[in-house]
């Protein structure tokens, strides 16, 4: 709270208001005012939309299909990930019970479920092997999409599991290393973006489509070709 006395000017009360605006930390359960919940919601609705269809559109665009590019495989992968995410979102939030257990299927946790750029680089590096054995790049995905369905079992399995054992056989150690390990493994793949993108780093591009083409790409591309 700031106390204001006459001799402070205009200019000073509205730049403590705004510092009061920017730097507000409601407690819980206190009532958030109406256009700061609608300025936290619109940034969060941002937030979450471009998390949901980076990691499918960076693996249909980069890995699957290459250049030349597939729009409209692209635009069924973020069309899916978008359904699948309000699905099991509202699932989710209504916490299911489960009949005759003490389970529940969802948190009751207002939180929104959708993809994970945890799994990108497991399927850059899946898939760009597969397709170096001469399997088509649908067909890989296909193959890292069931691969994904059985290890979901494993995930099933864990969310029974009691929380004393799940601690014991991931302790902090572990579990610290993974998330760092695959911030690292990101690190590669958004340098290559930030300078001209995958094309540009591994792609060949000197070997597809026109001259004029491979003109506009060179000329954009900030990283050498065997980056």
């Amino acid at each position: 709270m700031f106390v204001f006395d006459d001799k402070v000017s205009f200019n000073s009360k509205l730049i403590a208001q705004i510092i009061c605006f920017v730097a507000y930390f409601p407690i819980l359960d206190e009532p958030i005012p109406i256009l700061l919940a609608a300025i936290m919601g619109l940034q969060h609705a941002f937030a979450m939309v471009g998390g949901l269809i980076t990691p499918p559109l960076v693996v249909f665009k980069f890995s699957i299909c290459g250049f030349p590019f597939c729009p409209s495989l692209q635009a069924y992968a973020v069309s899916a990930a978008l359904i699948t995410s309000g699905i099991c979102s509202i699932i989710n939030i209504m916490k299911i019970p489960i009949p005759g257990t003490k389970y529940f299927i969802g948190s009751g946790i207002l939180s929104v479920m959708g993809t994970s750029f945890t799994f990108l680089p497991i399927f850059e590096i899946a898939i760009n092997q597969m397709k170096e054995d001469g399997i088509e790049g649908t067909a890989a995905y296909g193959k890292m999409i069931g691969t994904s369905a059985v290890c979901a079992l494993l995930e099933l399995l864990f969310s029974v599991m009691p929380s004393k054992v799940l601690k014991k056989t991931f302790p902090p150690i572990v579990s610290s290393i993974t998330v760092i390990l695959i911030g690292v493994a990101l690190t590669g793949t958004g340098m290559k973006y930030w300078g001209g993108g995958v094309v540009c780093a591994e792609m060949g591009w000197r070997n597809h489509g026109k001259k004029s083409v491979i003109t506009s790409l060179k000329e954009s591309c900030l990283l050498p070709v065997n980056y």
